[in-house]
């Protein structure tokens, strides 16, 4: 017994001496570890930084991004996607936003389920935290409780400022009116701060989103839409704060601000302090003279008067209304906003060299996509919401002072990095540069920390390396030299050389026929090879998990006299909706995604005179989807125009993975053969089927999927046939949709 106490105490003791002499160990390996700071613009377009667009009637002045990009590497082939959330959720994952069900389009409900670059950093030891705009799920129920469902048409009263009713803005009482259920909120992504909004934009000083109808601002999971100040500033505030907060362990922030998404709102110091640069800096003189003296149209108050600035649609000081041929006012308004920004971007630099965390924090400067038409993509065409390079080729930099910078060996004489790195690599590459582990398996994203380094190209010219994107109605795939636009249903093929064309303004695919062959091929092979289910493109039917008819029970019966011509048929048909559908309930499986196919089942009728122009037909909002040149059955016939047989039940599918991360509020059936006549059909089992052949929702199976019917005429809705038939020129006679019990 004495012997073993002996050896314990002194094994007890080593441990001891053990632990304590690796815990200084562990912390100094810790504090060695470089910080990262992500600052995530919004709308942020290649010609709005000074130091690519000098143009005096643009009025750029950002000296904190012109510093970084001078003094950093900047990304001069840095690709994204043509709109936010895709591309929030494929920065945060490395995957495709078709991998993740979170786009082409925006909204959706990132899953949770996988890793992502914040889950990465915080198993490494890092403190992380996001401040601003997170636009990938919905938020969660307020922790304090001041939250709760609402009936919008009982509670929402007018609002004067918005000119539409709203909810309470002053309660702090989070109403959710549209029923969704409540989500995990951005801490459970990884972040152990988080302040910020949910929503695309919303007001910079009440915090309201159109799309809520309320105020949307949260501290961590906590409903803070007390909490007041101009937008650009708090989120600056609160990440200066986790800064200096945690300077003394490494940490992530990441700081995806709103500026410069709409809506475009200043402060009235800023403006001054704005025209004031412009004057001493640029030798611009004279702006503020000019602004302060505009009269607003809607209040009759003068610009120099007011503090609160707004300049949106809705605004005091609407830009359109006053400059119309955007000449003067909305350009120098617009670069106002764009100093905002950069004075954020200055602001959290100088934390950095103040703290002294400067020399050991990677900072990331990148836009989430191109700019709005407000803004500047110069020299390249196009804009957000487009696959022209002014959509997805983006102002981007890496600076990491004294590590990664101009006096790095390979950028002594020139501090740009040419090769093509994109949107899905910042994930691998940032876990690389830090020294820290990419836990995440299959990403689509590429570690290019060593041909940063090296300066040398992530993706060498080859089809292999090419990179994808999806859009509403055709696709596009892109190579270091060469660029391709393909569109099965319209016929695109538009084939663009970047080296010799960057603004894509001659098409070359005729000159350069194998290139495009090639491209088109491996366009094809990724769409197919992922079972993505695109409108504009044919399913293979090898990817059609339940290919047959399989009507039972009840069935749609639809009766129509057409007595007038319909010469557009997409313009002037007739769409009756007929189901909101349902199966939305799972808040990420209720979203469709990529690889989603619509099926219907349906028979035409021996007494019917047409056999094409009524079939089923999901809204993109209340604006029918499918259209003559959109909706490719699974034989590449547009749905629209497909000659079905009489007396026999057909199943029609078609791809609707283009609509992700949408719902389908509503369902029609379109009516619009182009001559007079009578419609007898029976439609069933309209379903959003999944790849792995489950049904993500069912549209209409039997009658409790009715919905009030709607008769939708010309973009303009009606809640009865009378009212309906009214409207000049309606071309029906009469118009039935009933439940036949087979």
């Amino acid at each position: 017994m004495n012997m073993t106490k002996k050896w314990i105490v002194p094994v007890a003791g080593c441990l001891a001496v053990l632990a304590s002499a690796k815990q200084p160990a562990v912390a100094k390996a810790m504090a060695d570890k470089p910080n990262v700071v992500l600052i995530y613009a919004d709308d942020f377009g290649w010609g709005d930084l000074r130091c690519h667009n000098d143009r005096p009637e643009h009025f750029r002045y950002t000296p904190n991004l012109d510093r970084m990009f001078s003094e950093g590497i900047e990304l001069k082939n840095y690709m994204t996607h043509a709109v936010c959330s895709p591309s929030r959720a494929g920065l945060l994952t490395g995957r495709h936003y078709a991998n993740v069900g979170a786009g082409p389009r925006t909204g959706g409900t990132l899953p949770n389920d996988i890793r992502n670059m914040a889950k990465d950093f915080q198993s490494a030891g890092y403190k992380t935290g996001a401040f601003g705009k997170w636009h990938n799920s919905l938020p969660n129920f307020p922790e304090d409780g001041n939250g709760k469902r609402v009936d919008y048409n009982k509670v929402a009263k007018f609002n004067e400022l918005y000119g539409e009713k709203t909810l309470d803005l002053n309660n702090n009482i989070f109403e959710n009116h549209k029923g969704w259920k409540w989500g995990e909120g951005v801490n459970a992504y990884g972040f152990d701060r988080w302040v910020g909004f949910y929503a695309g934009g919303g007001d910079h000083w009440t915090h309201y989103v159109d799309w809520h109808h309320d105020a949307d601002w949260w501290h961590d999971r906590k409903y803070r839409a007390d909490e007041r100040g101009y937008r650009t500033d708090l989120i600056t505030t609160h990440a200066t704060a986790f800064i200096e907060q945690n300077k003394d362990r490494p940490f992530f922030c990441y700081v995806p601000q709103e500026a410069v998404h709409s809506p475009i709102q200043l402060k009235r110091s800023d403006l001054i302090e704005f025209c004031e640069k412009l004057e001493s800096e640029l030798g611009i003189k004279g702006q503020w003279d000019y602004v302060s003296d505009i009269v607003s149209p809607k209040s009759g108050r003068r610009l120099g008067d007011v503090e609160k600035m707004r300049f949106d649609r809705r605004g005091e000081f609407k830009l359109s209304s006053i400059d119309p041929k955007n000449e003067h006012f909305s350009p120098l308004i617009y670069a106002a906003y764009v100093y905002t920004l950069d004075k954020s971007i200055g602001t959290l630099v100088k934390t950095l060299e103040d703290t002294g965390l400067a020399e050991n924090t990677i900072i990331v400067f990148a836009s989430d996509n191109g700019a709005t038409p407000e803004g500047i993509n110069l020299p390249f065409k196009g804009k957000k919401h487009t696959l022209w390079d002014g959509g997805v080729h983006v102002p981007a930099a890496i600076w990491w002072p004294g590590t990664f910078d101009r006096n790095s060996k390979y950028y002594a004489k020139n501090n740009q990095f040419e090769g093509m790195i994109s949107y899905l690599d910042l994930y691998p590459t940032l876990l690389a540069m830090s020294g820290n582990p990419c836990l995440a398996k299959g990403i689509d994203g590429k570690n290019c920390w060593s041909n940063l380094q090296m300066d040398t190209e992530p993706r060498p010219d080859s089809i292999d390396d090419a990179e994808f994107w999806m859009w509403l109605d055709h696709g596009m795939v892109r190579t270091s030299k060469w660029k391709l636009f393909y569109s099965e249903s319209t016929g695109r093929i538009e084939l663009y050389d970047l080296e010799a064309d960057i603004a894509e303004k001659k098409n070359v695919s005729a000159a350069n026929p194998e290139v495009t062959q090639a491209l088109v091929k491996r366009y094809r092979e990724w769409i197919n090879n992922n079972n993505y289910a695109m409108s504009w493109m044919t399913i293979p039917k090898e990817n059609i998990s339940h290919p047959d008819p399989a009507p039972v029970g009840e069935v749609l019966e639809v009766t129509a006299v057409q007595i007038a011509p319909i010469k557009n048929p997409d313009r002037d048909g007739v769409f009756v909706r007929l189901s909101n559908g349902i199966g939305w309930e799972e808040e990420y499986d209720a979203y469709i995604h990529a690889d989603d196919r619509i099926e219907f089942d349906i028979f035409v009728c021996e007494d019917s005179d047409v056999m094409q122009g009524c079939y089923y037909n999901p809204g993109n909002g209340w604006n029918p989807f499918y259209t003559d040149r959109n909706g490719l059955n699974q034989d590449g016939i547009p749905v629209s125009k497909v000659e079905l047989p009489k007396g026999k039940w057909t199943r029609q599918v078609v791809g609707i993975g283009n609509y992700c991360p949408g719902t389908i509020p509503v369902n029609y059936i379109a009516l619009q053969h182009k001559q007079p006549a009578t419609y007898h059909y029976y439609l069933d089992n309209v379903v959003v089927r999944k790849k792995d052949g489950g049904i993500r929702s069912v549209i209409w199976q039997s009658e409790k999927n009715f919905a009030p019917i709607i008769y939708r005429y010309k973009k303009q809705n009606h809640n009865s046939f009378e009212k309906a038939r009214a409207v000049d020129g309606f071309p029906f006679e009469s118009i039935s949709v009933s439940v036949l019990n087979k």
